[in-house]
């Protein structure tokens, strides 16, 4: 019996295999319900409360720290909770931030803009400057006739541009808008961005400038940044080559036919980027 008793015991004392197995899970779904909360609070508040959200990040950590040390001299198993937790808290906080500043912070941005119909690509920009997703008049399209594609030294992208006209428009008529996109045109033709080819395509999302996604603060968060000084270099060669007459406030549009699809795709990636890095961590973390 002594033998037997033994036998059932793990090492350093922490009772039957089966109390070890079950710590051990216990000590797994818990780190999974943490990580699982932590990136939910990104999902749901993070948008509105930053800074609140930063600071209940931190007292979780300053909670983690906590348990480490008062549980420093307990059971081995008990030992680990706080580090499970601090670890499940810096996991949820890290997908978190790449789950909003990569994808959904797009999402949210369109969701939140206007929408325009029946636009005029010969109508100032400044006047939808609040627009997120564009439906432009029939006679609209995509001039690949005079595509640039500038490769851009710091990404070693290639970044497209074409004016967008329609039938009023002459040659000598500032352009406001330009169709772009990333890897998708030659040098000075075969501009494929988006659904430019499509012949039912007559609408775009408004690339957002920079200011209106984040604060200066979290720029480099974002995966725009090197892109908007890529292009704002295209536009420029765009007007060398081309003698194009940039118009004031000129923005960027990607041309889609179907823009909702890709607003809420934004969100789809955002959920399954979370979904996945959550089924990673709870391999990880119950392995």
């Amino acid at each position: 019996r002594v033998r037997q008793a033994t036998e059932q015991r793990s090492w350093d004392g922490e009772g039957p295999s089966h109390h070890v197995a079950l710590r051990a899970m216990v000590l797994g779904l818990g780190s999974w319900i943490t990580f699982g909360a932590v990136v939910w609070m990104y999902f749901r508040f993070y948008t509105d409360e930053p800074v609140i959200i930063f600071l209940i990040a931190l007292q979780l950590l300053l909670v983690g720290l906590a348990l480490r040390q008062y549980l420093h001299a307990g059971a081995r198993w008990s030992q680990w909770i706080g580090t499970f937790f601090i670890g499940s808290v810096l996991a949820g906080v890290t997908v978190g931030m790449c789950s909003y500043y990569q994808h959904l912070v797009y999402y949210l941005h369109y969701a939140g803009a206007r929408a325009y119909t029946d636009v005029s690509p010969a109508e100032p920009a400044a006047l939808f400057a609040d627009a997120g997703i564009l439906g432009f008049s029939a006679d609209s399209r995509v001039d690949g006739y005079r595509t640039i594609g500038y490769r851009s030294p710091k990404l070693g992208k290639m970044l497209c541009v074409a004016p967008v006209l329609d039938s009023a428009m002459r040659a000598s008529d500032p352009i406001y808008l330009f169709a772009s996109g990333v890897d998708c045109c030659d040098w000075r033709r075969t501009f494929q961005c988006g659904d430019a080819l499509d012949a039912n395509a007559s609408s775009a999302l408004l690339r957002p400038n920079p200011g209106d996604l984040v604060s200066p603060v979290m720029s480099w968060a974002t995966e725009d940044t090197l892109e908007d000084e890529g292009f704002k270099m295209a536009l420029e060669l765009h007007s060398a080559v081309y003698g194009t007459m940039v118009g004031e406030q000129a923005r960027l549009v990607r041309w889609a036919r179907d823009p909702h699809a890709i607003r809420d795709g934004y969100f789809d990636r955002a959920v399954g980027f979370a979904a996945a890095a959550g089924a990673a961590f709870a391999v990880v973390s119950l392995a």
